[in-house]
């Protein structure tokens, strides 16, 4: 990709000889003159640039822009072989129907622009059947054609579904057809009448940073679906769907066999799924060009019917082979892996019932679910079994009323594989083997395997130059005999223990300098990134030290990267900064950060007597669901290890920054309580949208003693937060922290 000079600030729409790229950016744009210059990844950079209000476009949500647009683009298209153009949409609300993009062409987005799909089907044109479908999905005749906008306004279209009004298929919100390089990236799409992405018969592919919510009960409102096309990635997506979050297609019945393109070549990464009546990912069942080569892993499901389904039927034909699927955690799942081969509908009754589908070769490994009522139904064809189904490493906890038989199984054949004793004590062994390594410190480093099976053990200390490798298949399970557990003393930064005023038990896994740690303290330059928490308490909790015992100690937490965190924590906070924060927290870097069903997003804890500071948090790209609150600040949190401390120690709180965020489901949009006479200082917020509960609080912003800027809230924050009156955002380092070029080097491990 290039790094393009251009307009700085905007959601990205861009077409490059069918190039389709989208990307959240953001600045006030009212003419040409105020433009400034950024640079961003891209395929293709342009030459030529134009406004939408050049071509008629007004942007009141009620004048329909459907020609302004339509006129645009083809004015612009005279410049596809001068280097390209762009079209920028300003601030504003867009009305529009559908319309076609062109080559070298890209459609910026405002950041306060938002594009509302008409509801006039009369700006909807209609298109003939895709032909590996050979029928609409929604009624036998064609279909309405789709374009990438904010708010599909699907309700109507929900409604004539349900009711059986439609003879054609509903519109989706972003179709690329016959493409090739096609990049999505950093959209929100909501409320779509169908599908929201839709690339069918496209090659490279690349759907990135999408943030896609519709009603849970919404019909077929797919998120992303990938549908006969070849090298795919989809990473870094949230998705709430009224059916399948991914659903991975390649032609239905004997049009998807006759037209023959499968979808293969497939990277799913890093997708939190919401979806409770459907899949994280689908395979089918429209699969009868051939699904294969699909690689998912680090996948996160929560109230979802199933984890990857594969979906076929007798008449299918065509195959799902060569799936590989790994790092998975579910939660409050039906199914953890579901496979059906009688998913029966068809287009037409000319489908040939002897047309068998393959599937064979499906991989699962190191998942882990937990709250599950079925762990496995697996149904086969009878006479075409599906087979080479691996399953292993998987740890599956139940629901409290699950179903007696657990894995149903037909016409299924496999391997699982799962090793373990659980009931030996290994404490022993392992600071035995430790101890004796340790003496090859000096020459090169040591490293101890530990292979498949339940390896019970106490606590045991690590060394210098030193590897402890845990295998796949390995579950470290901590003893319950308190003997196996050595007393320590207090850290000198605490001044006694967090439970009791005396020492404390040693940690499971124990040593020093050690890195790569979820809760931080006294650390510098750290960098905790791609991880999945469900708590009793803070996800994350970064601290420093406790009163007089922590400013006396003097070393602060600084240059923290928190990245891509999944946090499910009902009474605590996503991120904590403190309490116990008096030898200083600065220089926080917190970014693609996930919340569900969580108390608070990033909560500042601190109290008289507890000195220090926290200072420079910069919080960016943060999506919440279902929260008490999205911002939270204490300056009362008020507990003591003893009556020894400063009461004129005060905390020093300034340089908060929080930028571009999405909450829903929030009962307070903010809690901001500073000190008497000692405000929390220098707080930014912007670009922060935040949907209430049905019965949310009346006094949203509740804000004492606190001090800074607000642009581009909503609800409006309070008066000690006011609006600025030029937009804003709020500042957050570029620059990388020294972990982030810590290269990690590949091992390689023969015993």
């Amino acid at each position: 990709m290039e790094l393009c000079p251009k307009s700085r600030n905007y959601q990205i729409i861009a077409i490059v000889s069918s190039i389709l790229i989208l990307k959240l950016l953001s600045l006030r744009v009212e003419g040409r003159s105020q433009l400034e210059s950024i640079s961003y990844p891209s395929i293709n950079c342009r030459k030529h640039t134009a406004l939408l209000t050049d071509f008629g476009g007004v942007g009141d949500g009620e004048t329909s822009n459907t020609k302004a647009f339509n006129s645009a683009i083809a004015n612009l298209s005279q410049f596809a072989s001068d280097g390209g153009a762009q079209l920028i949409v300003p601030p504003g609300k867009w009305l529009t129907g559908s319309f076609n993009l062109t080559s070298h062409f890209t459609l910026y987005i405002h950041k306060d622009a938002v594009l509302l799909a008409s509801q006039d089907e009369k700006e909807w044109p209609q298109l003939a059947v895709l032909p590996s479908y050979g029928r609409g999905r929604d009624g036998p005749g064609g279909r309405f054609s789709g374009n990438g906008t904010i708010d599909g306004q699907g309700a109507p279209w929900w409604m004539k579904y349900r009711s059986k009004q439609l003879n054609i298929t509903r519109p989706y919100l972003i179709e690329i057809m016959y493409s090739d390089k096609v990049q999505i990236s950093n959209l929100t799409l909501i409320n779509s009448p169908s599908w929201n992405v839709h690339p069918i018969y496209c090659r490279n592919v690349l759907v990135q940073g999408l943030t896609i919510l519709a009603p849970i009960d919404s019909p077929n409102t797919d998120g992303i679906n990938p549908d006969s096309c070849t090298n795919t990635i989809i990473e870094d997506c949230y998705i709430v769907s009224g059916d399948d979050c991914i659903a991975v297609k390649s032609g239905w019945d004997q049009y998807g066999t006759k037209f023959g393109m499968p979808t293969k070549h497939l990277l799913i990464r890093r997708l939190t799924c919401i979806s409770p009546d459907s899949a994280t990912i689908a395979l089918g069942s429209e699969m009868s060009g051939g699904i294969k080569d699909v690689r998912a892993e680090d996948i996160t499901a929560i109230d979802t019917q199933s984890g990857v389904r594969i979906k076929t039927a007798v008449g299918r034909g065509g195959y799902v082979k060569d799936i590989y699927v790994r790092r998975m955690t579910m939660k409050t799942m039906k199914y953890v892996f579901w496979m059906t081969g009688s998913y029966g509908s068809h287009p037409d009754p000319g489908f040939d019932p002897k047309a068998l589908p393959e599937i064979t070769g499906i991989n699962y490994r190191d998942m882990m679910a937990e709250n599950v009522t079925y762990a496995a139904r697996l149904d086969g064809i009878e006479n075409d079994p599906f087979t080479g189904i691996c399953i292993s490493n998987v740890t599956i906890g139940l629901t409290e009323n699950p179903h007696k038989l657990h894995w149903n199984c037909t016409n299924v054949r496999g391997v699982t594989s799962r090793v373990g004793d659980g009931k030996t004590s290994n404490t022993k062994a392992f600071n035995s083997a430790i101890a004796n390594l340790s003496q090859f410190a000096s020459d090169g480093g040591a490293q101890l395997i530990v292979p498949p099976g339940k390896w019970l053990t106490g606590s045991f200390n690590l060394t210098s130059h030193f590897t402890l490798y845990i295998h796949q298949g390995a579950v470290l399970l901590a003893s319950q005999d308190e003997s196996e557990w050595p007393h320590l003393t207090v850290l000198p930064s605490y001044g006694r223990g967090r439970d009791a005023p005396g020492g404390r038990f040693s940690s499971l896994i124990f040593g020093t300098n050690l890195t790569d740690v979820v809760i931080t303290d006294s650390c510098t330059n750290t960098r905790i990134e791609d991880c999945y928490i469900v708590s009793g308490d803070d996800c994350i909790a970064v601290k420093s030290g406790w009163d007089q015992y922590g400013t006396k100690f003097g070393m602060p937490t600084q240059h923290l990267v928190i990245r891509r965190l999944t946090c499910i924590s009902p009474d605590s906070a996503t991120i904590a900064l403190g309490s116990e924060m008096s030898g200083g927290i600065r220089d926080v870097r917190a970014e693609d950060i996930t919340a569900i069903d969580t108390q608070s997003g990033v909560r500042i804890k601190t109290a008289v007597g507890r000195g220090g500071y926290v200072k420079d948090i910069f919080v960016r790209r943060m999506i919440m669901k279902t929260m008490k609150y999205v911002f939270w600040m204490t300056g009362s949190y008020g507990s003591h290890p003893d009556p020894g401390y400063d009461p004129k120690a005060l905390p020093e709180i300034t340089g908060i920054n929080y930028r571009d965020m999405v909450a829903e489901n929030v009962t307070y949009s903010a809690r901001l309580e500073g000190i008497q006479n000692h405000p929390f200082t220098g707080i930014c917020i912007s670009n922060v949208t935040i949907g209430l509960t049905e019965k949310p609080k009346k006094l949203q912003w509740n804000c004492t003693d606190v001090q800074g800027v607000t642009s581009r809230v909503m609800p409006p924050a309070c008066n000690l937060l006011p609006e600025k009156k030029k937009q804003t955002d709020c500042f957050f380092p570029e620059d990388k922290l020294p972990i982030d070029n810590v290269q990690l080097k590949t091992c390689y491990v023969t015993h």
